[in-house]
């Protein structure tokens, strides 16, 4: 009997017969585990070995499953560069993390990646002759992308070392405060909480992974309420695999929870301002101010709350409940540590943000870099798309679930396009950034996901043209998405190709290797001068900017150290420029300079950049 689509279940490759979808995968493991120790045997290396090995075991194993000519090359555009990228981070995972040998570790890293291989070929539609297709084919795609981007994630993690505004977060949670000067203190207060058990690279990103996953709960229950579970699903994939949605699950910077609470709030608002329930405003003020304990971004929800009542005056009167005064209360109770560190540092971080953005040192017409940023963010694809879901803004958008009505179409809208005019404006005259539109447009995802086709029954429309070509674009440009992560972001920045790994220093300088070439060296001045520094290796803690030399600013560098604080010290100058270690400042503000010497910094055995370093003997603070 054939299934009913609206309830089979997704089936093995292999058809009728499913004992071969389970040879294949046996077979993928050993084929993978013996090519990897003989490549390995005939003095290949690792890199190559894997790679290698990784080709014949995803061959055999397709052959293996009798799958191989019923899986087309897009859903192999899903999952290979997936896999690919796994395969190398779990092998070097075990190798680096675990110290197994690699023809150990090549053993769970085979196991793992075939596995993740074969439930992608599950949930991507290959299927044996007679089984039903699935009644949305989205739900498979976004269960296998929401699983790829999360071991992405989780194997990626402790492999790529920090990145300069990671590790600058880090020393947030190593110096605890109720603020800072450029941003609020929950970044750090979440590092500081997670790396209790390691200072590892690992323990400071699981917060950024934990938030992704919230991200990813709130906008699909909100998806849901807007127009069903195809819907949720469609959102879900989009909050998943568009650009800044998965990068910002990838780093822990003030982004990640500033996105989670930003998609909490948008959750609670709609139910808040469409039902006017009391606990819906509570959850509200919550995530408000847990997003102003990230980032201050999150006050653009508020004109948005504004322009929505006036445009919907029936839910005008929910003001006059208590519901929006308590959220109020709520949200600045949960600010207000942030209030209590400016009141005692004059207001410092207002007064930063503020006029950074309303008065900068130099004007700018920032507006095409804003445009192109967005376009990054979403992806031209995602514009498209976006003003496809405007021309459908009158009826049911080409490929809606049935229930996507014009009230929510107009919320979406509202809470996307409000927060967004402030920063438009303000690109006209100043500096934006990549990222900062970013958790904006998680209010515009179900309206994207609207495009995603193709039209389920009882769809009120048919497609239009625009429409029919924005839907098909999606699987191939959602593919080349998660092969962007796998690849050239993932794997390229742990693996490199060769020396061209001197091009990926942002994430692949290996400041661990910096750091103890800058040991030995204090070790060398503590011989020298029978003073020690750094005892206990705590070098993190004792580690200033240029403030200290030069007036210079250096954010929160300058409260954490002032240049009397080190006076009459021997300093080590590190910089990754010579002409820093050998300005004609430095002379006058030391008894004497030790020479300029050169630090070769290597990663896994490849020369990644230079750097430099000198011993100033006897600071003495300018004007002192």
């Amino acid at each position: 009997m054939t299934p009913d689509p609206d309830t089979s279940l997704i089936r093995w490759p292999g058809g009728p017969r499913p004992w071969r979808g389970a040879s294949g995968v046996v077979a993928a493991i050993a084929v993978g585990v013996a090519a990897f120790a003989a490549l390995r045997a005939l003095g290949l290396a690792i890199e190559p070995a894997q790679a290698l090995s990784f080709v014949l075991a995803v061959g055999i194993g397709i052959a293996s499953a009798g799958v191989a000519g019923r899986i087309g090359l897009g859903v192999l555009a899903w999952v290979l560069p997936v896999g690919f990228a796994l395969h190398a981070g779990l092998l070097t995972l075990g190798i680096e993390s675990f110290g197994l040998p690699p023809t150990v570790a090549v053993v769970p890293a085979s196991a793992s990646t075939v596995f993740v291989i074969a439930a992608g070929l599950v949930l991507l539609g290959a299927r044996g002759p007679g089984h039903a297709a699935r009644l949305d084919p989205w739900a498979g795609r976004a269960v296998f992308a929401l699983l790829a981007v999360l071991l992405l994630r989780l194997v990626y993690a402790p492999l790529l070392q920090l990145t300069p505004q990671e590790a600058y977060y880090w020393r947030f949670s190593e110096h605890l405060a109720l603020g800072y000067l450029d941003h609020p203190p929950l970044t750090a207060w979440l590092i500081a909480a997670s790396t209790v058990v390691a200072d590892r690279e690992f323990w400071v990103r699981l917060p950024a992974v934990a938030a992704a996953l919230a991200t990813v709960a709130y906008v699909a229950a909100w998806a849901r309420e807007l127009g069903g579970p195809a819907l949720a699903w469609r959102t879900a994939l989009l909050a998943a695999v568009l650009p800044y949605f998965a990068l910002s699950g990838f780093v822990m910077t003030p982004d990640a929870p500033l996105m989670a609470a930003w998609a909490a709030a948008l959750f609670a608002l709609h139910r808040a301002l469409t039902r006017g329930t009391f606990w819906a405003w509570i959850t509200a003020g919550a995530a408000v101010g847990v997003g102003l304990l990230s980032k201050y971004t999150i006050v653009l929800l508020l004109p948005a709350i504004a322009v929505w009542l006036t445009l919907e005056r029936r839910w005008l009167a929910t003001l006059r409940t208590p519901g929006p005064w308590w959220a109020l209360v709520i949200a600045m109770l949960v600010f207000a540590p942030v209030v209590v560190w400016n009141a005692q540092h004059d207001w410092a971080s207002f007064t930063y943000q503020g006029s950074r953005r309303l008065a900068p040192d130099e004007t700018r017409f920032d507006l095409p870099e804003f445009a192109l940023a967005i376009a990054a963010l979403l992806t031209p694809w995602g514009l498209l798309a976006l003003w496809q879901a405007w021309r459908a803004r009158g009826v049911a958008a080409a490929g809606a679930p049935p229930g996507l009505g014009a009230g929510a179409r107009r919320f979406c809208w509202v809470f996307t396009l409000v927060p967004l005019a402030p920063l438009a404006v303000a690109s006209l005259w100043t500096e934006t950034r990549f990222h900062w539109t970013g958790p904006i447009w998680l209010a515009a995802l179900p309206l994207l996901a609207t495009t995603l086709g193709p039209l389920p029954p009882g769809s009120p429309a048919a497609p239009t043209r625009l429409a029919r070509i924005v839907a098909k674009g999606w699987a191939p440009t959602i593919a080349v998405l998660l092969a962007l992560y796998a690849l050239p972001v993932l794997h390229y920045g742990v693996h490199g190709l060769g020396d061209s790994f001197a091009h990926h220093r942002y994430v692949e300088t290996n400041w661990r290797d910096l750091r103890l070439q800058v040991q030995d060296l204090e070790n060398a001045v503590s011989r020298e001068t029978g003073a020690f520094y750094d005892p206990h290796g705590d070098g993190a803690l004792d580690t200033a900017a240029r403030n200290i030399l030069f007036d210079e600013p250096a954010h929160m560098y300058e409260f954490w150290f002032a240049p009397e604080q080190l006076a009459g010290r021997h300093l080590v100058l590190v910089a990754c420029r010579r002409d820093l270690v050998e300005d004609p400042r430095l002379a006058p503000q030391a008894v004497r300079l030790g020479p300029v010497q050169q630090l070769h910094v290597r990663q896994r055995g490849v020369h990644t950049r230079d750097c430099f370093a000198r011993v100033l003997y006897g600071f003495a603070p300018a004007g002192q």
